[in-house]
């Protein structure tokens, strides 16, 4: 009896261990699939290299206004802040509405201390994208460095209703 239930607890952790290695979270992804490179190395946290599959992908397609957005969030969270203004900027104006780099460039203006255009960005993030929890946490921020304490209230209102998931 013993033995049987020794049994099922070493297949029971195989077949974990076999679902956790076969899920799209811990595979690789396919040869020759550069999108999904470039967003496992994003996941990962490896940004430079993130920039390299980005930077690829843009070869082929220069316009997609995603691709050249997530560009600039890896350049962002690797510290090249100039490229990633300028990479934000470009996916702009190919979409006005990509809620990725106006968040981006709202982030930026924020370490600038350029409230006002801090402000404007997440105002437009929010605009194209209500349920962007980050676009009104900035929000929320700009408004309360403006001054503008029922702003960023109302702001920090939507914000916590998103990540407590009392969308409605």
């Amino acid at each position: 009896m013993m033995n049987i239930r020794r049994n099922n607890v070493v297949i029971t952790i195989s077949l974990l261990v076999q679902m956790c290695f076969s899920s799209s979270v811990y595979s690789a992804p396919p040869q020759g699939n550069e999108h999904a490179k470039a967003q496992v190395a994003f996941e990962r946290g490896q940004y430079r290299q993130a920039v390299v599959h980005y930077q690829r992908l843009l070869r082929d397609d220069p316009d997609q206004a995603a691709y050249r957005a997530q560009l600039a969030k890896s350049y962002e969270l690797n510290n090249h802040l100039d490229l990633a203004e300028q990479h934000a900027s470009e996916a702009l104006a190919s979409d006005r509405k990509n809620v990725e780099a106006l968040m981006i460039m709202g982030r930026l203006s924020a370490r600038q201390e350029d409230w006002q255009s801090s402000k404007d960005y997440f105002e437009r993030a929010v605009r194209a994208d209500n349920k962007k929890s980050l676009a009104w946490a900035g929000l929320g921020q700009a408004l309360i460095s403006l001054g503008d304490r029922d702003g960023a209230e109302a702001a920090s209102a939507e914000y916590m209703k998103l990540v407590r998931g009392d969308i409605r």
